[in-house]
């Protein structure tokens, strides 16, 4: 059984899910920044809030350019997590800040299978759920198709504004040209070669600009004009509790389709394998969800409470 809603934006506020902290113009948040991996080249680190005896964690996973405090609601969602007993681990990629152009997909599941096992084995977790934003609603998804281990499988994703690359970067007359650009160097074996500087906003390799531009790209999970079929084959191995969480009035998303029908479409295509698919829509809210962080955190934590009721 799935089910699909809208979400009225209230007013200002606070309440009880929001943090002290949720309105100040220069965000902050306590916690501690660890390792979480290293090796003889790198050092990937996290930030984890909340009470340091909580053994549930909920990973947030930004978008394209984004680190630590991702989006408007880290605070709010972070405080609310706390009083639920889940700590909130804001993650930091190969793909993060101006990183995502020289990374993939696969680098970041890697990334965040090494995440997983360090909150298990270091931190003792015993349940670790997924909050993507953006392209971090890609990573989401991508992660758990090619998780192998049920043990590391998150027991839930929350994919916050999933929106189509794709069709944002065709807007551009100019991504037709370093598509095909960008194909002849893959065909040179040049893939993992940089494109010119006028390609994108940040340097980008030929496969990582593919992957965000073009319909057989790896990034291409959630674009308006994929098939209902096309659509299952990617999003159809979500075999865990999952909420389309959308932004009603996202600027991402291409003029004249319907969100709410959008996020019916998603829900559709995984409730095949998908214990638990849900769909909600934020009234009036933009891509970041600015100004609408109580009413993203409250839809967050409802589906907290069914995705409980489900595992407990």
């Amino acid at each position: 059984m799935y089910s699909t809603s809208t979400v009225a934006s209230g007013g200002g506020g606070g309440g009880a899910a929001a943090s002290s902290q949720a309105s100040s113009s220069w965000p902050s948040m306590d916690g501690k920044l660890f390792t979480y991996y290293r090796d003889e080249f790198v050092n990937r680190v996290a930030f984890c809030s909340g009470n340091k005896a909580h053994r549930r964690h909920v990973v947030l996973i930004g978008g394209l350019g984004d680190g630590l405090l991702p989006v408007p609601y880290t605070q709010s969602l972070g405080a609310a997590l706390d009083a639920r007993g889940w700590a909130l681990v804001q993650v930091l990629l190969s793909s993060s800040y101006t990183g995502f152009g020289h990374t993939s997909l696969k680098t970041d599941a890697v990334e965040l299978g090494r995440l997983v096992t360090f909150l298990q084995e270091e931190m003792g977790s015993l349940a670790v759920g997924l909050v993507g934003h953006s392209t971090g609603t890609q990573d989401s998804v991508y992660y758990v198709k090619t998780c192998e281990d049920p043990s590391k499988k998150p027991v839930f994703i929350v994919l916050q504004a999933p929106v189509s690359d794709r069709e944002h970067l065709c807007l551009n007359e100019t991504t037709s040209k370093f598509v095909q650009l960008a194909r002849e160097m893959r065909a040179q074996g040049k893939g993992e070669e940089m494109l010119p500087r006028a390609a994108m906003w940040a340097p980008i390799t030929a496969d990582r600009f593919l992957d965000l531009a073009t319909k057989e790209g790896l990034d291409d999970f959630f674009s308006s004009d994929l098939s209902d079929g096309e659509l299952r084959d990617r999003l159809g191995h979500l075999d865990i509790p999952t909420l389309f969480l959308l932004s009603g009035a996202d600027e991402y998303v291409p003029l004249g389709v319907n969100v709410q029908t959008l996020g019916e479409r998603f829900v559709k295509a995984c409730a095949g394998a998908c214990p638990l698919p849900r769909a909600a829509t934020v009234v009036g809210a933009r891509h970041s969800g600015r100004g609408h962080e109580e009413v993203i955190t409250l839809t967050i934590l409802a589906f907290l409470d069914e995705v409980d009721n489900l595992i407990c």
